[in-house]
């Protein structure tokens, strides 16, 4: 599959007038979204706690988040945004797309609206399939450099 980009619009959920519009790098393999630090600090959002991920070669990195609002293609959604470092590549994680009923058309490499679901009580669900089977977690932390280097992270357990 190709890469993906699109633009998408970060706010401050108590101000909306404070966003900030970046292009993102898609990747359904992360969970989380991640916003260079100084886009979300300047939109007002404040880390609200860490997380630990894991980094590819296992080492382990505590990140800071906070719940930002994230807009793309007309729909509207709350997500954790991530705290990058000045120069990371902004990522739109799993959770964000799932979240707006967004997916990637990997033949095409575009995004596209799901279409409408109708609600139903938990007893008239269908069974879940294989192809619902939730996204791999993670993270990727895109360098710039004369090429691209991704470093893909995890989120792992806190400790106890």
């Amino acid at each position: 599959m190709g890469v993906v980009n699109t633009n998408v619009v970060i706010s401050n959920p108590a101000d909306r007038r404070q966003s900030w519009e970046g292009r993102f790098l898609v990747d359904t393999g992360t969970t989380d979204s991640l916003v260079p630090r100084q886009h979300l600090e300047a939109i007002g959002l404040k880390p609200e706690a860490q997380r630990t991920y894991i980094l590819a070669d296992g080492s382990e990195v505590r990140l800071d988040v906070a719940v930002a609002r994230i807009e793309l293609m007309g729909e509207i959604a709350g997500g954790t945004a991530l705290f990058g470092v000045a120069d990371a590549e902004p990522l739109l994680g799993a959770t964000a797309l799932e979240s707006l009923g967004i997916e990637v058309d990997p033949l095409n490499q575009q995004l596209k609206k799901l279409p409408a679901v109708r609600l139903a009580r938990a007893s008239q669900r269908p069974a879940e399939s294989d192809s619902d089977a939730p996204l791999a977690r993670g993270i990727h932390h895109g360098e710039k450099s004369a090429a691209v280097a991704q470093t893909r992270i995890s989120r792992c357990a806190e400790p106890k």
